[in-house]
C-alpha cells in the first residue's frame, strides 16, 4: 500500500509562569481555585519497542497508538507507545504484502480495509465495531460478495470531517460485474466515515464498461476532482468526478492513445492537465512498464456534469469539447506514478525509469516536465518507486520545500530536492552497495516524523535517524537482514524475521 503521511503538528514551547504585575512574584493557587493547567511535555523520539511477531504499521491516532498487521497471526492489533497490545481483531492479511490492509483514522474510529468485501470501523479505544459495510449486500446488486473494490481517502491516512473513502470496482472479468439489475454497474462508491453510509449515489456504468484492472481512481492535487479511465467495447474514456457531490462528466479518449494498450492518468496541478501513461506493450515482460511512454492532455474544465449512468459527452452536449481537448505527444518526459504526499499536504512523484544502459529517478511537483537523476541498478532491482511492489517513497517536508531520501551514490543515502532533482546532502555509508540480498542495502525514503523534524532511513542492517540538514540525531539501531520497513505520521517500524522493532512520537 500506498505509505501514509498527516498534517504536521507545530513544536510547543514551555509555557512561562503567570506572573501579576510587574515586580509581583506568582501567586500561590488561591483555596479551593482549579490548579493551573500543565503543560504538555514536547514531543520526543521513544526508545526502541520491540514486538514478538513480524508487524507493518497500517495507522495511528495521532496520539499514542497505532494499527499493525500482523500477517503470521492474520490479526490487525492496537499497540500503545509501550508496545502493549490494546485489542485485536481478526482480518485476511497478505502474507507477501502486510502493508495491503488499508486503514483510515477518523476521530475515535479507524476504519479497516483488509479486502475480504468489508470496510469495518473499529473503535480506537476497545476494537469494537462501530458500523460495516459490504457493498455486496448493499442495494448495487453486486453478484460475487468478493468483488473486488480497492478503497483509498481523499485525505490522508487520517480523514477529517470533509473526508470520504472512495471504493474503486478493480475487477476486469465482466462475467463478474457489480450490477445493478442487467444493464449498470457501480464503479464508485463514495462513504461517510463518520456512518459508513454513501456520502452521493454510486457512479455507475454500463454493463460491458471495464476499468484497466487494479487501482486507477487518481485524486487532483488541491483533492477536489478525481479522475477515472475506463473501457467500453473498443472505446476508451475518461470520467473527473466532483468529490464533494459525486457529479461527473465523462469523455471519449478513443481517437488518442493507443487502444490495445490501456492508460493511466496522473492528475497535476494545473486544473484539468494530466499526465497520460501509455499502457504496457508486453504484459509478460516484467521490464517493459519499466520504460514508461507519456503525454500530455487537457480537457475542459467547465464540462456539463449529471450524477446519473456513465454517458460520454458529445459534440451536442458541448460543441466546443472536441476543440478543447489537448494531446500532446512531444519528447518530454513526465513523472507517471501515483503521486505521494508529505505532512503538510504537497504532492510528490518519483519513479524509476530505463534510459539506454542508465537508471534514473524520474520526478515533479505535478507542475510539468519532469527531473532526472541517476539511481543504483540495486534500488531499480528491488522496486525502489516501483507502484507494483508498493515500495513508494515518503517525501519529507524540508526547510526550503519537499526532499526525496533515497540510496546514495557516493554513500548510504542522500536527499534530494523535489523542485529540480538536486542532491541537498548524502550521509551514511553503504558497506556493500552490489550485494543488496545481504541487507547492507541503503533502502532511503523509509517515512518521516514531521513533529521532531527526523527522517527514519534502514540501512546498513540498522535504522538511522537523520534531521532535515542530513546530521544523525542518535547512535543508529541494530535490526538484522532483510528488514523491512513501514510508518505513519507518528511511528516508524522494522520487521525483521519473528520480531518488530518500533519508535513513536511522544508528548506534544
Amino acid at each position: 500500500m500506498h505509505p501514509f503521511s498527516r498534517p504536521a503538528l507545530a513544536l510547543i514551547a514551555a509555557g512561562a509562569a503567570l506572573t501579576l504585575a510587574a515586580g509581583c512574584t506568582a501567586a500561590d493557587d488561591a483555596p479551593g481555585s482549579s490548579p493551573a493547567p500543565s503543560t504538555p511535555e514536547p514531543p520526543q523520539l521513544s526508545e526502541a519497542i520491540t514486538l514478538d511477531f513480524y508487524a507493518s504499521l497500517l495507522a495511528d491516532n495521532d496520539t499514542d497508538r497505532a494499527l499493525v498487521a500482523d500477517a503470521m497471526g492474520g490479526r490487525l492489533v492496537a499497540v500503545g507507545a509501550d508496545g502493549a497490545e490494546l485489542w485485536t481483531h481478526q482480518a485476511q492479511v497478505d502474507m507477501d504484502r502486510p502493508d495491503s490492509v488499508a486503514a483510515y483514522s477518523h476521530g475515535e474510529t479507524v476504519i479497516v480495509d483488509d479486502g475480504t468485501g468489508h470496510l469495518r470501523a473499529l473503535d480506537w479505544g476497545d476494537g469494537s465495531e462501530a458500523w460495516t459495510y459490504t457493498p455486496a449486500d448493499a442495494d448495487l446488486g453486486c453478484t460475487e460478495p468478493g468483488d473486488y473494490y480497492s478503497s483509498s481517502s481523499t485525505e490522508t491516512s487520517a480523514l477529517g470531517e470533509d473526508g470520504i473513502i472512495l471504493l474503486e470496482y478493480g475487477m476486469i472479468d465482466a462475467a463478474r460485474g457489480s450490477r445493478t439489475g442487467d444493464e449498470q454497474k457501480a464503479m464508485v462508491l463514495g462513504l461517510d466515515p463518520a456512518s459508513g453510509q454513501p456520502a452521493w449515489p454510486a457512479v455507475q456504468a454500463a454493463s460491458d464498461a471495464q476499468p484497466m484492472g487494479g487501482a486507477n481512481l487518481q485524486i487532483t492535487p488541491d483533492r477536489t476532482h478525481a479522475y477515472l479511465p475506463w473501457r467500453d467495447g473498443d472505446g476508451s474514456f475518461l470520467t473527473r468526478l466532483d468529490l464533494p457531490s459525486g457529479q461527473h462528466a465523462t469523455v471519449d479518449l478513443s481517437a488518442y492513445g493507443e487502444q490495445d494498450l490501456g492508460f493511466g492518468i496522473y492528475p497535476q496541478k494545473a486544473p484539468g492537465t494530466l499526465v497520460y501513461a501509455f499502457g504496457t506493450a508486453d504484459p509478460d515482460d516484467p521490464y517493459s512498464g519499466s520504460i514508461t511512454r507519456t503525454a500530455l492532455l487537457r480537457v475542459p474544465m467547465d464540462l456539463p456534469e449529471s450524477c446519473g449512468v456513465l454517458t460520454p459527452l458529445s459534440a451536442a452536449d458541448d460543441p466546443d469539447l472536441a476543440v478543447g481537448i489537448d494531446f500532446s505527444e512531444e519528447p518530454v518526459d513526465y513523472c507517471a506514478t501515483r503521486p505521494v504526499s508529505t505532512a503538510t499536504g504537497t504532492f510528490v512523484c518519483a519513479s524509476t525509469q530505463l534510459f539506454a544502459s542508465r537508471i534514473l529517478v524520474l520526478g515533479s511537483l505535478l507542475d510539468g516536465e519532469a527531473w532526472h537523476t541517476d539511481i543504483s541498478e540495486d534500488a531499480f532491482e528491488f522496486g525502489l518507486f516501483n507502484e507494483q511492489y508498493g515500495r513508494l517513497h515518503t517525501p519529507v517536508d524540508g526547510t526550503d520545500g519537499p526532499l526525496v531520501v533515497m540510496p546514495g551514490l557516493d554513500a548510504g543515502v542522500r536527499a534530494v530536492n523535489t523542485a529540480d532533482g538536486s542532491t541537498l546532502w548524502e550521509a551514511g555509508e553503504d558497506l556493500d552497495p552490489l550485494d543488496p540480498i545481504e541487507g547492507s542495502y541503503g533502502f532511503g525514503g523509509n517515512g518521516a516524523l514531521p513533529q521532531l523534524g527526523l527522517i527514519p532511513v534502514l540501512l546498513n542492517d540498522a535504522v538511522h535517524f537523520f534531521t532535515l540538514d542530513g546530521t544523525e540525531h542518535a547512535e543508529a539501531h541494530d535490526v538484522g537482514q532483510y528488514a523491512e520497513p513501514s510508518a505513519t505520521g507518528r511511528w516508524f517500524a522494522a520487521a525483521a524475521g519473528e520480531s518488530t522493532t518500533l519508535w513513536t512520537v511522544t508528548g506534544g
